[in-house]
């Protein structure tokens, strides 16, 4: 065990301090970084099974399937790929880290549609975000509890 004069104590709370605001980065970029491969990794396959509060993903409807196989939108990931066309609502996920915490979404009016639903356009939801940070709340509290524990220790 260390020891300290009070001033020595003072530098080393300080320096502690600092290296306390590096690690919490570090740790909500890496859990940030497995919310937002999680989120991605949903696009494109038919079948996403319930997770959490989040129902299964609705199967495509007929005419949805015969609109994406005349444009060519299907066979790439999965039979189907569903929520995926072009890559652009996968490439619209990004994350965003700051001292408050982390953020994975999307600015994308799709993402919100396929988030939430449409009723008024026959979309049921298809749960991104909320299904990757269900999935993933396992692997984001191990690496923010060792990291804790890491800070712990020193």
């Amino acid at each position: 065990m260390r020891e300290f004069d009070l001033m020595g104590f003072a530098g080393h709370l300080a320096d502690l301090s600092i290296a306390v605001e590096h690690e919490k980065i570090e740790a909500l970029t890496r859990a940030a970084v497995v919310v937002e491969t999680a989120a991605k990794g949903l696009i494109g396959h038919d079948e996403n099974p319930a997770v959490g509060p989040y129902p299964a993903w609705a199967p495509l409807a007929p005419d949805t399937i015969k609109e994406k196989t005349a444009l060519g939108y299907v066979g790439r990931i999965s039979a189907y790929d569903t929520e995926y066309r072009t890559g652009e609502l996968e490439q619209s996920i990004h994350k965003s880290i700051n001292a408050a915490g982390a953020v994975v979404g999307s600015a994308s009016e799709v993402a919100l549609v396929q988030e939430e639903g449409d009723p008024a356009h026959n979309l049921p939801p298809r749960s991104i975000f909320g299904a990757a940070g269900f999935k993933s709340s396992q692997k984001v509290a191990e690496i923010i509890g060792a990291t804790v524990v890491d800070i712990f220790k020193r």
